[in-house]
């Protein structure tokens, strides 16, 4: 009889345990770290590079044929983010987009949540920017007068 008792309990003890961290509360949402995405849509340039706070940012896809730029995995925790989108297009500028943290709006997908901002790009013209100065231009090395013509003969 002890013995039966023994295992009962031994039995429990060892259901419990395994049940017990199918049982736990999944972490909150203070404990979970915030991401989100920021959808681009460009407006007269397909396919750009990206960079994120001035470091060179490889976790993008595109969409509708190079139009729409998908930028994944940005941190929240910081309020601002600078983003900057080099078109491969050469007669195009670089341009800049600043987003705030608050402007990630709660997007559902299916059965998530994703925080999510919009932004819309217009790319302008590359001015013909002024070429950079060559090297100095050093004063030209003072000429000679020419020798005296003397007729020896």
């Amino acid at each position: 009889m002890k013995t039966l008792a023994m295992t009962l309990i031994t039995m429990s003890l060892v259901t419990l345990a395994w049940l017990a961290p199918a049982s736990a509360s999944p972490p909150s949402a203070e404990d979970q770290e915030r991401i989100g995405e920021l959808h681009v849509s460009l407006a007269n340039v397909e396919y750009v590079k990206v960079e994120l706070d001035g470091d060179e940012y490889t976790a993008t896809e595109f969409e509708k044929g190079g139009k729409l730029l998908l930028i994944k995995g940005i941190d929240l925790a910081r309020e601002t983010h600078t983003v900057k989108l080099i078109p491969f297009n050469e007669t195009f500028a670089p341009k800049t987009v600043e987003v705030k943290a608050t402007e990630f709006k709660k997007q559902r997908k299916g059965r998530i949540y994703l925080l999510v901002a919009k932004s819309t790009v217009k790319f302008d013209k590359a001015s013909d920017a002024p070429k950079p100065p060559a090297e100095p231009d050093t004063a030209p090395e003072p000429t000679r007068p020419a020798p005296d013509k003397t007729d020896d003969l």
